[in-house]
């Protein structure tokens, strides 16, 4: 941490920030006992895990991971750490596993980031967010658009690109590196071409006729004869060029994923594009379409499909749900991180003012691989509750990742044994399923514990509170229990977190509030006579590290704490539950055995991302030197126009392995 020639004073500055940071909690709390016995202070782990992280000791800064067991304060370790990183000169991207998280984390030290004067170096985001700020370009990653369209046009870029070169990358758990929506997979960036939303309105007002037409290629030739694809041709010159040995042009490339698109939507039906694409929902009042996410079930309405998204609206334009000039007023479009192969880009055009800008042609220009991210950080740091807990395959990628170092931090805590009760695992009908998570609810509120149910996301929430209320069932003080999901409005979480720990109170809560929300017994009554929070996981955990994160939620720092899992059979079919000889050994439990069987199918589904990874990471490498070169032309010369049209079109170009990892 050496700046200048001088060593700073790194425990004196540390305590400072610590000192601030327990007068500015004083200030929001109220609180008129200012002791230091009764403020509240960074604990003793929290401080030991700031100090290994930036390696104190250590000749010099460098990538590395920490554990802090769950429940033991990783995001006050992260909010100082950010501070401390803030003030030595860098800009700090905290990353955390949900959204939820990350706005609730920032909110809890923003006063602290303005007080010390670093709040424009201190950004959260969960992972999906980070990605696509990244991926924009401009910061961590070039700017494969801007480069792109000068190409099209047949232009030298106007400027050298700027790049923060100190910052560092801040996790909040690293198994989001695990996930399939991030290792072994890529963001494909695409541009939106002025004034081609014309030829979206053409194509979509022939479409009957369009369709009428026989062969693929006649469809093809007969949109490249509209005057609005011979403008668009004039002001882009180099869409006429061939990507690739195909003999098919840029701009013929992105008309076939155009018909492609409007093939899902025959006459007035909009079925085949929810079915083929992903399901979505159409919002009366703000005018905007909305997809249904997988693992939340909450609709996003920042999210496009490209050709597909456009000519969703142009299907509610034509059915009077909402005007064309609707469009303008609908401001936020964000990246798609996921992609499906045979979508093409899942990508509306980064973040812009009017919905127009996803209503136009969107031509490719590139591939960046998400594993790439973290090598454009000078440094990485990870805290994280489950190290010890990973499998070999997850600690390999790890490595890849450049994180040789890591320290285990003991619980300076008087942490409680988990009472873990038998898992059961039901083959019945999923009425019969919810009747036994109801029944051990209820159980566990008559012995005066508050109860935590976690289902898997908001439909099987929607689900269950359906079946309670068709089927009469009465909860104990004929309560309704609450909810934290997706859809739970901002002003209520913190409110439902903290009433969701009193006795004899049932909560449903989806996954991810499974991981890092804090749900602390208040009072020693719940802790002392009744044992703390029970938790019911009602799906079977991705790995042990999410399993670790979910049974966190309870035996927090020295409260006492019980779980158990119910698990419907039907949530297993892709373990294999369908097969007859799906069913523990003699020897074994249920526990064991989903263990066993889940590592292999993690093992079997690393392999495949990896191999996607290999090919994307190539397809990064060419659109990095594509947009190098876009920096390095300064003129016209027609044969280094063809040389770019390759590097483009190999750094885009689709191959079986682009399909989702499974």
């Amino acid at each position: 941490l050496k700046k200048e020639g001088k060593s700073p004073k790194v425990g004196e500055l540390l305590g400072l920030v610590c000192a601030q940071w327990s007068f500015l909690t004083v200030q929001k709390e109220g609180c008129t006992d200012v002791k230091r016995t009764s403020v509240k202070q960074p604990h003793g782990t929290q401080i030991l895990g700031i100090l290994c992280l930036l390696g104190l000791g250590s000749p010099a800064l460098t990538n590395r991971l920490i554990q802090i067991g769950t429940g033991e304060g990783k995001s006050i370790s992260l909010g100082i750490t950010s501070v401390l990183l803030a003030l030595f000169g860098f800009s700090v991207d905290v990353v955390c596993y949900s959204r939820y998280l990350s706005e609730r984390d920032y909110d809890a030290f923003q006063d602290l980031f303005r007080s010390v004067g670093v709040i424009d170096r201190i950004h959260y985001y969960d992972i999906n967010e980070v990605t696509s700020k990244a991926m924009q370009g401009g910061t961590n990653m070039p700017n494969a658009r801007a480069a792109f369209l000068a190409f099209l046009m047949g232009k030298s870029l106007t400027g050298r690109e700027s790049k923060r070169t100190d910052s560092v990358l801040l996790l909040d758990e690293v198994d989001v590196f695990f996930d399939d929506h991030f290792y072994g997979s890529a963001y494909r960036p695409s541009v939106k071409l002025e004034d081609s939303f014309a030829l979206i309105q053409r194509v979509w007002k022939e479409k009957v006729s369009i369709a009428n037409i026989g062969r693929k290629q006649q469809k093809i030739d007969h949109v490249m004869k509209f005057k609005e694809t011979e403008r668009i041709v004039r002001s882009f010159p180099n869409l006429a060029l061939f990507p690739l040995d195909d003999g098919v042009s840029f701009i013929e490339h992105e008309i076939r994923d155009m018909l492609e698109a409007l093939s899902c939507f025959p006459g007035d039906s909009i079925e085949i594009a929810k079915k083929e694409i992903a399901s979505f929902t159409f919002h009366e009042e703000t005018k905007r379409v909305g997809y249904i996410d997988q693992v939340s079930g909450v609709p996003d309405f920042g999210v496009s499909f490209g050709y597909y998204t456009a000519f969703t609206y142009m299907h509610y334009i034509q059915r009077g749900a909402m005007e064309p000039q609707d469009l303008t007023e609908i401001v936020t479009v964000e990246e798609k991180p996921a992609l499906l192969a045979s979508v093409g880009s899942a990508s509306g055009g980064g973040r812009a003012k009017g919905m127009p800008n996803i209503l136009g042609l969107q031509p490719r220009c590139g591939t960046l691989s998400y594993s790439e991210l973290p090598g454009n950080y000078a440094f990485t740091f990870g805290m994280s509750g489950t190290l010890n807990c990973l499998s070999a395959t997850q600690n390999r990628i790890l490595q890849e990742f450049g994180f040789s170092l890591r320290t285990e931090i003991p619980s300076t805590f008087k942490k409680q044994t988990l009472c873990r009760e038998e898992t059961q695992v039901l083959e019945e009908k999923q009425t019969q399923f919810f009747d036994a998570i109801c029944a051990a609810a209820t159980y566990k509120c008559a012995l005066g514990k508050a109860v935590l149910v976690i289902l898997e996301n908001e439909t099987r929430v929607e689900a269950f509170q359906k079946y309670i209320k068709d089927s009469g069932k009465e909860l104990p003080d004929k309560q309704i229990p609450l909810e934290l999901t997706g859809k739970t409005d901002l002003k209520d979480r913190e409110l439902f977190v903290y009433k969701s720990t009193e006795s004899r109170k049932i909560t449903l809560i989806t996954r991810p509030y499974g991981r890092g929300t804090d749900f602390v017994c208040h009072g020693t009554r719940l802790k002392e006579k009744f044992g703390g929070v029970h938790l019911i996981i009602a799906f079977h955990p991705h790995d042990e590290s999410e399993n670790r994160q979910l049974e966190g939620r309870t035996c927090r720092q020295d409260d006492p704490g019980s779980s158990q899992k119910i698990i419907w059979m039907e949530d297993l079919k892709h373990l294999g539950s369908d097969k007859s000889d799906f069913k523990p050994a003699l020897d074994q439990n249920w526990d064991q055995f989903l263990a066993e069987t889940r590592d292999e199918y993690l093992r079997l589904k690393y392999e495949k991302m990896q191999i996607k990874k290999a090919e994307y990471v190539e397809k990064h490498r060419l659109t990095m030197e594509a947009c190098d070169k876009m920096q390095e032309i300064g003129g016209v010369d027609f044969p280094e126009w063809l040389d770019l049209a390759r590097m483009f079109g190999k750094a885009t170009a689709l191959t079986l392995s682009d399909q989702p990892a499974t």
